[in-house]
């Protein structure tokens, strides 16, 4: 912990934060998906999702829905966040922007960068929050999708040691 003091006395203390900076900003691929025919027909499938009018044209239309199977931070360069004192790490959100229609046969290269680190402080004590962006690129450059994915790490806090109650006592 760091200890922050005001005259000789510590007012509080704020777990250490730790991250590779090094990779901070930096595009890293991380794969690359082919919609193949197969691949649309099994997830619809599996989903449930309806398979495309095949009359719309000569190739199947990939669900939009169907990349977030292939949303992943996989990278050989890793954040490696560390919060002292964390035990808990959770996906803390994802929003996604499609830009244009998926078909059949489209190549797809996959990137992920790490934007940004940073620590907030409340009730239930500090968290580290990673934000990375994850770009799905085709073979000319032009991104079709792009996702913020965030994680959070939590160190206890002074609310650790057992559930949250309510104002009303439930719970």
């Amino acid at each position: 912990m760091i200890e922050q003091t005001k005259g000789d006395s510590v007012t509080e203390t704020t777990p250490k934060l730790t991250f590779n900076e090094r990779i901070l900003g930096i595009e890293q691929a991380t794969g690359t998906v082919e919609l193949s025919a197969e691949l649309i027909r099994e997830y619809s499938k599996a989903t449930g999702h309806p398979l495309p009018d095949p009359s719309i044209g000569t190739r199947l239309r990939a669900p939009i829905a169907m990349l977030n199977a292939f949303f992943s931070r996989d990278v050989e360069s890793g954040s490696d966040v560390k919060l002292e004192g964390a035990s808990v790490s959770l996906n803390a959100g994802r929003a996604v922007e499609f830009h244009e229609p998926l078909w059949e046969g489209d190549v797809l290269s996959r990137f992920a960068v790490l934007k940004e680190v940073f620590t907030k402080t409340g009730r239930s004590g500090t968290m580290a929050f990673e934000v990375w962006e994850i770009l799905f690129k085709k073979r000319d450059g032009t991104v079709v999708a792009r996702a913020k994915d965030s994680m959070v790490y939590r160190a206890p806090g002074p609310n650790a040691s057992g559930p949250v109650r309510g104002s009303d006592g439930d719970g």
